[in-house]
């Protein structure tokens, strides 16, 4: 059933439209614990952008609330937010504040695909689960009138021949870099205490290599950071991707798993082809963790070699631990800081 926009906005001019992500209390928020470090420019805004109708003029407004605050004032026919569970509560604050406008309002993101019901009251419409072909359709719907109460993700959606994401959208300057790019998404696998496989399943999607190679080039990008969850797991692709990396002479940096370093030529393809740093979720020291929460392919009697053999390349290591598991003890903390220092682990 289509909701009728409280808009204003008549086709007679360009669509003003404003996208917010709202902010934390740690990651990405200037008043959390990561004032300089660790922001890059997120892709989320400059795929929406680059995915507005060609036909559609419009004005785009982009605030990240870990860089600029919001203009409670601001005028908009459409604002649109992405929402993490961690920044819900501020999502529906300023949802209620700008309908109360006449503003229609639609949430999207990792929180809305999770629990869509509960965010349903919040917003005038969502967008449940990747944007790249709904958030176009909630567009032409709602510049004619019909916008629908939800947009639900295509099970057939590929990503493929989409615009390349517009960075102009925001300032570089609020950024270490913008140079950030994304081959893959999802992951194949099921650890308990992730988000990707509840919001999205393991269905893993890939862009074309020649897409992403168009991407760098196009940035002039000499470093790169690849925000992909897991870049290794189709084999094969990852080999295509990584070999058409090294003429390209860049430094990047992305995530991976263990299993990497179980396939030697795939490891050392990666290296070749510029890798300096990898992020891999070590997750736990106890056995017993990582198989009650289905990650039994990590070893930790096998960390200390997984160090060695990236070190060896020229790769450093940022190893991401959780706490809090069933099998830990209140001493975890000291012996995983420990061991992390023990193994060499970069960061």
């Amino acid at each position: 059933m289509a909701v009728q926009s409280p808009s204003n906005f008549d086709g007679n001019r360009p669509l003003k439209i404003v996208l917010i992500s709202p902010k934390g209390p740690l990651y990405r928020h200037r008043g959390g614990i990561f004032r300089q470090s660790l922001r890059y420019m997120p892709l989320t805004f400059p795929t929406l952008k680059a995915l507005i109708p060609p036909d559609i003029p419009a004005e785009v407004l982009c605030i990240d609330e870990g860089t600029g605050d919001v203009d409670l004032n601001l005028s908009a026919d459409l604002i649109g937010m992405t929402v993490i569970t961690g920044t819900a509560l501020r999502a529906y604050e300023l949802s209620r504040h700008f309908r109360a406008r006449g503003i229609p309002v639609v949430l999207g993101g990792p929180h809305i695909t999770l629990v869509p019901d509960d965010a349903q009251p919040h917003a005038d419409s969502l967008v449940v689960g990747y944007a790249e072909e709904e958030w176009p359709r909630l567009l032409l719907d709602f510049i004619a009138g019909r916008l629908q109460p939800r947009y639900t993700q295509s099970p057939t959606l590929k990503l493929e021949g989409y615009p390349l994401p517009d960075r102009s959208v925001l300032p570089s300057r609020n950024y270490l870099t913008t140079n950030v790019f994304e081959a893959t998404r999802g992951c194949i696998h099921d650890c308990s205490f992730c988000v990707v496989p509840s919001a999205w399943g393991r269905r893993p999607f890939q862009k074309p290599v020649e897409e992403i190679t168009e991407d760098i080039k196009r940035q002039h990008a000499k470093r790169a950071i690849f925000v992909d969850l897991n870049l290794i797991a189709d084999k094969q692709y990852a080999a295509k991707l990584f070999e058409a990396l090294i003429p390209l002479k860049v430094q990047w940096y992305g995530l991976a798993t263990t299993l990497l370093c179980e396939d030697l030529p795939l490891l050392d393809l990666v290296a070749r082809s510029g890798c300096r740093g990898l992020l891999m979720g070590l997750e736990s020291i106890s056995p017993t963790n990582l198989r009650e929460n289905r990650k039994p392919f990590n070893h930790p009697d096998q960390y200390m070699e997984v160090v060695e053999k990236l070190h060896q390349r020229k790769i450093s290591l940022q190893g991401c631990f959780v706490f809090g598991l069933d099998d830990d003890t209140p001493d975890v903390f000291l012996k995983t800081a420990r061991f992390a220092v023990k193994a060499k682990i970069d960061l």
